[in-house]
């Protein structure tokens, strides 16, 4: 199953989709990759934007650790802010689909 997350920070008003449950060659997940010089997320180790090297990753928590609300589809799980470290954060499940 893949899905995709939209990560939004409440202090500094930083906003990201995540990924989860897409796979590379080999059968290897994908990563999301932080970029701590544009604030963006790339899918390999190297910004598109700036060129650097990424070496920060983002993981979704596996499913047993979190919940989906039923009224909205915030997730009960606060991640850090990689921008300003604060926890003040959502998650919401933006999309689902099978492979």
């Amino acid at each position: 199953m893949r899905r995709s997350f939209q990560f939004h920070c409440n202090c500094c008003e930083l906003d990201l989709i995540l990924y989860k449950g897409f796979e590379k060659k080999y059968n290897k997940e994908s990563t999301n990759y932080y970029c701590f010089n544009c604030h963006k997320i790339a899918y390999h180790n190297q910004c598109v934007d700036c060129g650097e090297k990424l070496y920060y990753a983002v993981e979704i928590p596996k499913e047993r650790k979190y919940s989906v609300l039923e009224e909205e589809n915030s997730i009960d799980l606060k991640l850090e802010c990689m921008r300003c470290k604060s926890k003040d954060t959502e998650l919401t499940q933006i999309g689902e689909w099978e492979y």
